[in-house]
């Protein structure tokens, strides 16, 4: 058994030993059984996660961590194999997703492993047949995945050659993949956009000026909002991206939709927005449910928000410093800069970042996401893209229609 040999002599005086030892038997009797693997596989991984914690808190862990993650390791390549030979891409997600909520950063390129061999698996790539360039496909999603982990944890060789394979992926004679930078690369590319530019100038944005104007009334509102148990509606923002402390939000617009209840409790800021989000006044589709969005968001001392980047090239972010932003950082492409209370920063929400909040206390903004303005300037790129369908919605020719009507 590979936990008796590699771990401690006495395995069996533990409740983990013991879990193992009985997968290992079942594995034994049944070698190409892919959920036991599975099983076999998460028991390793969950013990590593555990093994890491304990020694951060300085208690000495069952076993080295590095020989969890050698098993951990062994077992997930094995359990690749048996998935790939049983066809099982779908059991492949799952324990994915396991192993993605245990936020062990070693457990990253594995994972990595796994996202790209779903990316390369024809039930993946036959989304290129049938799935528009504004829908969510497969083999871009996984790609995608791939690369975050990738790049979280600093593996920039294997980072490269996973987007150079991409990029390079050929399907019908045609490329399908056309990211042009290693820090940009969402699972859903809208073509035809000016180049790629991580931060942009808040002056470029007629929206920035009118939520600086009027940013003295925003954080009012949000005081307000505060003192009349606004926290109540407070919602983890994106909890599998939080490696420290809470990263929360309420949001005021989402979905296409503004929410009754964040509204009644900040019905200046809503009034302020609510004929201005250019994509919605205008008419025009979303790539998806958060093309546009209003969020208050909320990062506690201490907060450790981890690199990610949004869906799709077509939302950029305006992020207005209101409250506690003192020692307040966001890093986009590998550039940092500093929030600042009363002040503006603007960013295209497909390029990578991060966030860290190192100050006092809790630190506020409020986010306004964008439609890109190519897109709102030039509506017949919707039109281009071949099937009028979205993540999100169909449209029909309308949309570029009225532009130019």
């Amino acid at each position: 058994m590979y936990f008796s040999r590699k771990c401690f002599a006495d395995w069996h005086r533990s409740r983990f030993g013991a879990q193992v030892a009985r997968i290992e038997r079942q594995l034994a009797r049944s070698p190409e059984n892919v959920e036991v693997r599975s099983r076999l596989l998460l028991a390793y991984s969950k013990e590593l996660a555990r093994c890491n914690r304990t020694t951060l808190k300085g208690t000495a862990p069952l076993a080295p961590c590095s020989d969890f993650l050698e098993l951990v390791h062994l077992h997930g390549m094995e359990f690749l194999k048996a998935s790939l030979e049983a066809s099982t891409a779908k059991r492949i997600q799952s324990v994915m997703d396991t192993l993605l909520d245990l936020k062990d950063f070693q457990l990253y390129p594995l994972i990595a492993r796994f996202a790209v061999t779903l990316a390369r698996h024809e039930e993946s790539l036959s989304e290129f047949d049938w799935k528009g360039e504004l829908q969510e496909r497969a083999t871009m999603f996984h790609y995608e995945t791939a690369l975050q982990l990738l790049k979280s944890v600093k593996c920039l060789e294997e980072a490269q050659e996973v987007f150079d394979e991409a990029v390079s992926l050929e399907r019908g004679g045609q490329r399908m993949i056309a990211w042009t930078k290693l820090w940009q690369t969402p699972s859903v590319y809208v073509r035809g956009l000016r180049p790629v530019s991580a931060w942009w100038e808040a002056t470029d944005l007629p929206l920035a000026e009118v939520l600086e104007e009027n940013m003295s009334a925003i954080r009012s509102e949000l005081q307000g909002l505060l003192e009349k148990g606004g926290q109540m509606i407070v919602d983890p923002a994106y909890p599998r991206l939080t490696s420290m402390g809470d990263w929360d939000v309420i949001r005021l617009y989402y979905n296409k939709h503004w929410d009754p209840t964040a509204v009644a409790l900040a019905p200046k800021t809503t009034e302020l927005l609510r004929d201005k989000l250019p994509g919605a006044s205008n008419g025009l589709p979303y790539i998806h449910y958060n093309t546009e969005e209003v969020c208050f968001f909320r990062m506690t001392p201490g907060t450790r928000v981890m690199m990610h980047s949004g869906g799709c090239n077509a939302r950029l972010n305006l992020s207005l410093g209101l409250l506690g932003c003192s020692d307040s950082f966001i890093e986009v492409a590998g550039e940092e800069r500093r929030w600042r209370n009363g002040e503006m920063l603007a960013f295209d929400d497909s390029c990578d970042h991060s966030a860290r909040h190192d100050g006092e206390e809790d630190r506020w903004v409020l986010t306004v996401g964008v439609m890109h303005p190519d897109l709102v300037e030039r509506p017949e790129i919707f039109r281009d893209v071949g099937q009028w369908r979205s993540e999100y919605e169909s449209f029909g020719p309308e949309v570029w229609e009225k532009k130019h009507a």
